[in-house]
């Protein structure tokens, strides 16, 4: 017999002729309690097909879509500002195919609602870092767990580092995603939308720059939905079907029910896409060619094993961290004279003349995600 989340997924997508009322209704789906169950997901086989790791966001060819790298310390939602992982990445990569889809889940957002991306593929020396201290809290926490019981708890959070090719961590596939969704004013989306308008019409440093408004428009002006807990929230608050249990415990509260919502409109609209969700995160969801997504769909492989970033990618990772330099350093009153060119001079100075050179480009108005650690 099929499971709620089989059900659903065979009606993906919704056809085209429905209305765009019904359309919305239908992203506000009950959660099936059956949902993002990955048991045995180490044990499904890998035919690797080599797609590439791509960028997304800032000066990407996916420039509409806004990402935060939290593990970066990119900006102030992050609680490791100032201090962000060795062997973190400010650019969000993900497998190429992810990215699409994350492209099409954009497009069946409600209006004035947007994704925000916190974290894709992860590099091995990052995932041990939050493995290591995850489980050392959780070991000070419960000094009477033994080793097996911790390392299941720790693995509800976070994957054990592994440079197996048959079982690799997930982040480290660049195919699971760590995401969630913000929305803008009327008045600040119309001027988001004009922006945006401007992309296919620009090319070089016209380009960039109007996509460094339009970033610098979301990380001032948006709100995070409220899910019920921060990002990498580390208890049971944080499972996915947490406030669906709820619901049919007792009345949920205004609050309560908003969380319960907006998880739902997350579940559907990354259903719809292709990507499956994860049991204990209600922010991550896994492609379908990976072992996890590959698992929750019922499907008999993967198709994305370890992944590696190209020269294409460390170079775009390069310029990302120097272009964030290089502003921070004009907004902060510096005049920039040494080892760059008069036109780059010009177009940061324009950017310091158009963008609200009051505003930190490390700041943003949306909330903190969670530091990483067990909650007793």
């Amino acid at each position: 017999m099929a499971t709620s989340t089989q059900l659903l997924r065979e009606q993906q997508p919704v056809p085209l002729k429905l209305g765009v009322e019904q359309k919305i209704e239908g992203l506000y789906q009950p959660v099936p309690l059956d949902a993002g169950h990955i048991d045995g997901w180490k044990e499904v086989p890998i035919q690797e097909n080599g797609e590439l790791l791509v960028p997304i966001g800032l000066g990407s060819s996916y420039n509409f879509l806004y990402t935060s790298s939290i593990y970066f310390g990119e900006r102030t939602d992050s609680p490791y500002i100032g201090r962000g992982f060795e062997g973190s990445l400010m650019t969000i990569f993900v497998r190429e195919s992810v990215a699409n889809q994350l492209v099409e889940a954009e497009k069946l957002l409600p209006k004035r609602h947007h994704l925000i991306l916190f974290d894709a593929y992860r590099s091995l020396q990052v995932q041990d870092s939050l493995f290591t201290s995850y489980i050392k809290a959780l070991s000070k926490l419960h000094p009477d767990w033994s080793k097996e019981q911790l390392l299941i708890e720790t693995q509800k959070y976070v994957s054990l580092p592994s440079t197996e090719n048959t079982k690799p961590s997930p982040h480290n596939t660049g195919a699971s995603v760590d995401l969630a969704i913000f929305v803008l004013s009327e008045a600040d989306d119309t001027h988001l939308s004009e922006l945006l308008s401007q992309l296919s019409t620009t090319s070089g440093w016209e380009q960039l720059m109007i996509q460094v408004l339009a970033t610098d428009l979301i990380a001032h002006s948006a709100n995070l939905l409220d899910f019920g807990t921060q990002y990498d929230y580390g208890g049971a608050a944080a499972a996915l079907v947490y406030y669906e249990l709820l619901n049919r415990q007792r009345s949920l509260s205004p609050t309560e029910k908003e969380a319960l919502l907006n998880r739902r409109l997350l579940f559907n609209v990354m259903l719809q896409v292709g990507l499956e969700a994860y049991k204990d995160e209600w922010w991550h969801y896994n492609a379908r060619k990976s072992q996890m997504g590959a698992k929750t769909a019922g499907l008999p492989h993967a198709e994305y094993g370890a992944a590696r970033l190209s020269s294409e990618n460390i170079g775009h990772e390069r310029k990302r961290r120097k272009f964030l330099r290089r502003v921070a350093t004009i907004q902060n009153g510096f005049e920039v004279t040494r080892n760059i060119s008069q036109h780059l001079t010009q177009a940061l100075l324009a950017f310091k003349n158009t963008a609200q050179a009051t505003k930190n480009i490390r700041e943003t108005s949306i909330s903190n995600a969670a530091e990483i650690h067990p909650i007793a």
